[in-house]
C-alpha cells in the first residue's frame, strides 16, 4: 500500500504497538485478524495522509529503483512495473485498499467488509470501482501488449 519499503516497515511497526495498547478495546465481535486487519488499514491510511509530501531526495531513490528493476527484470517488464505501480497509486486510497484486500490479499467481500467498517455492498462496489478505474488507467497498456 505504501510503495515504499521504509515507510512499510515503520507503519508495521506502528500497527504492532497499536495493537498491543489497544487490545483491551478487542471485543470479539469479528475474528481478530479481521480486527487486526481494520486496525493496520487505519493506521497506513493516516501514515500515507502523513507522508504525501515526497522530498526531492524520494524521487531519486524511486528513480534508482526503476533503474535497478531494468537491470534485473529488462526493461519492458520494468515498465509495466512502473505504469501498474502508478495507476494503482493514482487510485483513491479507498478504492485502492478495496483492490489491495480482495485481489492481492485474498480476503472475501465479508472480510474486506468488516476491515474498512462498511457494508459487504459497499465492498462489492469499492472494488468493481477500483478495477474499472484500473482499467481505465491501463488501457493504452493493454493496447500495448495486445499489438505486442
Amino acid at each position: 500500500m505504501t510503495n515504499d519499503i521504509a515507510l512499510a516497515e515503520d507503519l508495521t511497526q506502528e500497527v504492532f504497538i497499536r495493537a498491543f495498547n489497544k487490545l483491551e478495546l478487542f471485543r470479539g465481535e469479528a475474528a481478530f485478524g479481521t480486527w487486526l486487519y481494520g486496525l493496520a488499514v487505519r493506521v497506513i491510511l493516516n501514515g500515507l495522509r502523513a507522508a504525501r509530501r515526497v522530498s526531492k531526495r524520494e524521487w531519486q531513490a524511486a528513480l534508482e529503483s526503476e533503474q535497478l528493476q531494468e537491470s534485473l527484470f529488462g526493461q519492458e517488464q520494468a515498465h509495466l512495473r512502473s505504469r501498474l505501480r502508478a495507476a494503482f497509486n493514482k487510485l483513491p486510497s479507498d478504492l485502492r485498499v478495496a483492490v489491495l484486500l480482495y485481489d492481492v490479499e485474498g480476503k472475501s467481500h465479508e472480510e474486506v467488509a468488516a476491515i474498512l467498517g462498511i457494508g459487504t455492498g459497499a465492498a462489492r462496489m469499492r472494488l468493481s470501482r477500483g478495477r474499472a478505474q484500473l482499467r481505465n488507467l491501463l488501457k493504452d497498456v493493454f493496447e500495448e501488449w495486445k499489438n505486442g
